[in-house]
């Protein structure tokens, strides 16, 4: 039978990036599926830091289909160039692929700023939070706001 040894005692430990701004490239986005009933599909995107010092570095995004949280998606997008604010836009992904890349709109190659928050902990791990995402031509991004409660969030938005 095959065997593979692995060796766990030369692991370089990556400290979570600081929190501020960091040039960086969209490099992969994926449709997940619903895993849950009551729960929604949402876009994880896999964002590479250019940033002198920490080149090659993986974060990663997730812009939640939710309607309650399409506002953090709107405005990545907004401030992206990639949409308009009151437009409805389609995403297109290939479900051929595993998993599902997004197709359209085309993200992959896009140069952007990630905005980092503070450093995490989640289920007993320090990691990257990435809070948003802006044009990398110095302009900073607008705040988003919340729609007023009663209010329609999805702002006509069609999801494939």
């Amino acid at each position: 039978m095959p065997r593979v040894t692995v060796d766990f005692s030369e692991i370089e430990t990556i400290e979570p990036l600081d929190k501020g701004e960091y040039s960086a490239t969209i490099t992969n986005v994926t449709y997940v599926e619903q895993e849950v009933e009551d729960k929604y599909p949402y876009l994880n995107a896999e964002l590479t830091i250019d940033e002198p010092g920490f080149e090659g570095r993986k974060v990663w995004l997730i812009w939640s289909l939710s309607p309650k949280a399409l506002f953090r998606m709107q405005n990545d997008f907004v401030a992206l160039g990639i949409a308009q604010e009151e437009e409805e836009l389609e995403i297109e992904y290939d479900d051929e692929a595993e998993p599902p890349v997004v197709t359209q709109p085309e993200l992959v190659g896009l140069p952007c700023v990630v905005v980092m928050d503070k450093p995490r902990t989640w289920e007993g791990r320090t990691q990257n939070n990435p809070s948003m995402l802006r044009s990398n031509d110095d302009k900073p991004a607008a705040k988003g706001k919340k729609a007023p409660a009663g209010k329609k969030t999805t702002g006509g938005k069609k999801f494939k």
